[in-house]
């Protein structure tokens, strides 16, 4: 391993990670001159720069710009994300750890959904969800945070299913804090 040495093959593998087909795209891309790039390859200067640049934009390997060995995505991590994750605690909302979800597990875009963990079930709440229909949501009542389910009612009311008698309220005094997409039995 020399990280002194190397810029050429490494900038041809980090223009193959960004599937440009040429240098001038990779250069315009960084918004660097095309002779600034060359420099580099003439002089052999090891680019750590755009490796670690391009690995972060990409998912590419660093081993694999860096030196060629090893799989170009590593498909474990390319194949997960890491979301964000709350603990329902006495009605407050607690930050705990992110937990890492396989994509697949996942029914929508990931960018907005939030673990939130209540006891020995964990939730996957999309936050960006917030026009209330039938179904389970993650609302605020009362300055109480919970998962409950909730059924639109005439005149812009909603039910709050609060186990043996439920609530009906106007909707204008439940924050709805998002729709739960997924919900994940946890087997302790």
């Amino acid at each position: 391993m020399n990280l002194e040495t190397g810029a050429r093959p490494a900038i041809e593998r980090i223009c193959e990670a960004y599937g440009f087909t040429s240098r001038l795209q990779l250069a315009n891309h960084l918004g660097i001159s095309n002779g600034s790039l060359g420099n580099r390859i003439i002089r052999d200067n090891f680019p750590a720069d755009i490796v670690l640049r391009c690995a972060l934009e990409t998912g590419a390997s660093i081993q694999w710009l860096s030196f060629g060995e090893g799989n170009s995505f590593n498909h474990v991590e390319s194949d997960t994300v890491r979301l964000p994750a709350l603990k329902l605690e006495a009605g407050l909302m607690v930050n705990i750890s992110s937990i890492i979800f396989d994509k697949v597990m996942i029914p929508c875009s990931p960018e907005s959904v939030n673990v939130v963990k209540d006891g020995s079930v964990m939730y996957l709440v999309d936050s960006s969800i917030k026009d209330v229909k039938d179904g389970k949501w993650l609302i605020e009542f009362n300055g109480t945070h919970s998962v409950r389910d909730l059924t639109q009612l005439p005149g812009d009311k909603i039910r709050i299913d609060a186990g043996k008698y439920p609530i009906d309220s106007d909707k204008k005094d439940v924050n709805i804090l998002g729709k739960v997409v997924a919900t994940f039995l946890v087997n302790e």
